[in-house]
């Protein structure tokens, strides 16, 4: 994404903030913990009808998209406690996340059976059922083994 396209989803999603979480925010600036993590759950459709660009751009780059958010979240934050009249009982918080949910249902949002490998770096809603067949085991992604002969440990 190119500065341009970074300030306006920046700004955009500054004044959606400021005109549908304000309650949320001042909710968050209350809260006594300044090292937690806080999300805003915002809803994807009421985002994208403000500004359909918002969604095209979350759709091509999310992860950039997202930490945008994040950033425009502290700023709004700041905002609004720098509106306040009496902000002795708030705090700045610097752990904002934007949690996006009710995507729009189509076909590049939405997957019904696993997400594929083509699916990776997307951001996809995915519904189902989740049972539990097993108990729980431990699965190893590495293991350390040692040479009988030289002792050397190697990394599989």
């Amino acid at each position: 994404m190119n500065s341009d396209q970074v300030t306006l989803v920046g700004q955009v999603f500054e004044s959606y903030v400021s005109e549908y979480h304000k309650n949320d925010i001042l909710l968050i600036l209350k809260e006594r913990d300044e090292d937690a993590h806080y999300p805003v759950v915002v809803n994807a459709m009421t985002l994208f009808e403000t500004n359909m660009e918002i969604g095209e751009y979350f759709n091509m780059f999310p992860s950039e998209v997202l930490t945008i958010f994040d950033s425009a979240l502290r700023r709004s934050a700041l905002t609004i406690l720098q509106s306040l009249s009496q902000p002795e009982a708030v705090s700045m918080k610097q752990n904002l996340h934007a949690r996006i949910s009710g995507l729009p249902v189509c076909p590049e949002l939405v997957r019904e059976h696993i997400p594929k490998t083509k699916d990776v770096g997307h951001f996809l809603s995915v519904t189902g059922t989740v049972i539990r067949t097993s108990l729980v085991k431990v699965l190893e992604f590495e293991r350390d083994y040692m040479c009988n002969k030289c002792k050397h440990v190697f990394v599989i």
